[in-house]
């Protein structure tokens, strides 16, 4: 029963709910508190490893995350991945690390929400997308660039300037860190 019960909270959960989330979603889907020490775990992780074949849990940073399925979780990163590189563009070389979420906000009408994806920041998310992009420390912080066209396989489709990421064929072109570049202001 308790299996099914988890299983109706992440339906139609397209997002997926983070874990530690789950006991305050039951609390107010079944209007009792999950007690999951009842069934002998002691924490909802544990007893979700026992429905891994009925749930897909997802550690993408340092949050882990509840998908109905591995494929549920595979479009909502795809979606994010293809969102931050569409702020890039001919005339947008670089982005603050600072002012990612600003600019994010500013182009989706929406937050970016770096906890909902599973990471803890949004140096961690970049990280997580390596092949494509890379952190460049410089002087008042750092920026976040795409890696060159060439070693990251990147794409661009049409006129929209939206862009399709391939896995890296060659090893990315490195920049010099006191290299300064221009970031428009918007």
């Amino acid at each position: 029963v308790l299996m099914e019960e988890i299983e109706n909270l992440i339906k139609d959960k397209p997002n997926g709910i983070p874990i530690r989330r789950i006991g305050k979603l039951y609390r107010r889907v079944y209007q009792r508190p999950l007690n999951i020490q009842h069934y002998g775990f002691n924490t909802v992780q544990l007893f979700l490893r026992l429905m891994k074949h009925r749930v897909f849990v997802q550690h993408s940073g340092t949050y882990s995350l509840v998908f109905e399925t591995k494929s549920a979780a595979g479009k909502l990163m795809e979606k994010l991945r293809e969102d931050i590189l569409g702020l890039f563009s001919a005339d947008l070389k670089a982005i603050a690390e600072t002012k990612l979420n600003e600019i994010y906000s500013k182009t989706y009408g929406r937050n970016l929400r770096t906890k909902s994806y599973g990471f803890g920041s949004i140096k961690e998310l970049i990280k997580s997308m390596n092949d494509v992009l890379e952190l460049v420390p410089m002087r008042g912080g750092n920026y976040i660039k795409l890696k060159s066209t060439q070693a990251c396989g990147i794409a661009k489709t049409g006129t929209n300037n939206s862009q399709e990421s391939k896995p890296a064929s060659a090893a990315p072109v490195p920049v010099p860190a006191r290299v300064p570049v221009p970031v428009p202001v918007p």
